[in-house]
């Protein structure tokens, strides 16, 4: 009698890392594309940075909301907790897909949208993005807790660098919140606050997912190393 290996039919450590590799590169890659003169002043302006900057901006949003969507977190001691982390991954998607849809107010002069749709779409646009980082920020907590009370040196590595990353999504809402509290003046003084902001989130979100999959053998031991071209490999719990 043969036995046979139970593979899931999506791997959440693959999910991991893909979600974590394009929120890496979103940020460099809609500068690369951009087609404005000036430098971008959010990462959000890239929707009106020409139709490349606009694809990716949008293609990568669609992408991380539609891998959020399948992620259901990891099972947690009560059944509350673990609904919890689902729907707390359902909303991050929901606003994912609201940060592409909903255009920020950001819109180079002469743009093709009327004040009226600008200001509403705006908003949305601003609120989906807040919701998106917090929950994000959540999920780095939760990747930091584990890792704190998982045994061996690379689960301790693990927690310092989603301690680092979630001080850094942390202290990218706070310093926005204030600009906005302040009415944008910090962006008088430093233009592109916002897009430093959002990229330092971005990023740090990025790393946390990236080595919450196991991919990196600097962060997890060989028993627990992610390998996700294998054929074959045995299950193992992640973050």
């Amino acid at each position: 009698m043969s036995t046979r290996t139970h593979h899931p039919a999506i791997d959440e450590r693959t999910t991991k890392m893909v979600v974590g590799a394009i929120a890496i590169t979103l940020g460099p890659l809609v500068c690369l594309a951009s087609q404005l003169a000036q430098p971008l002043t959010s990462i959000s302006q890239s929707y009106f940075a020409g139709d490349v900057a606009r694809n990716i901006f949008v293609g990568f949003l669609y992408a991380i909301g539609a891998f959020l969507l399948s992620y259901n977190g990891r099972a947690q001691p009560s059944l509350w907790a673990t609904n919890m982390y689902m729907v707390a991954a359902k909303l991050a998607a929901l606003a994912a897909v609201g940060v592409a849809m909903f255009p920020c107010a950001c819109q180079p002069t002469g743009a093709n949208l009327c004040l009226g749709w600008a200001e509403a779409h705006g908003s949305l646009h601003y609120a989906c993005a807040s919701v998106m980082f917090v929950v994000l920020a959540f999920f780095c907590w939760e990747f930091y807790q584990h890792a704190a009370q998982s045994p061996g040196a690379q689960a301790k590595l693990r927690a310092r660098i989603y301690l680092f990353c979630l001080g850094a999504i942390v202290a990218a809402i706070a310093i926005l919140g204030l600009n906005a509290a302040l009415g944008l003046c910090l962006t008088q003084l430093c233009p592109r606050l916002v897009f430093w902001c959002e990229l330092m989130g971005l990023e740090a979100f990025g790393v946390s997912w990236m080595v919450a999959s196991h991919i990196w053998s600097c962060v997890a031991s060989p028993s627990e190393l992610h390998r996700p071209f294998a054929l074959f490999q045995p299950n193992h719990p992640s973050a």
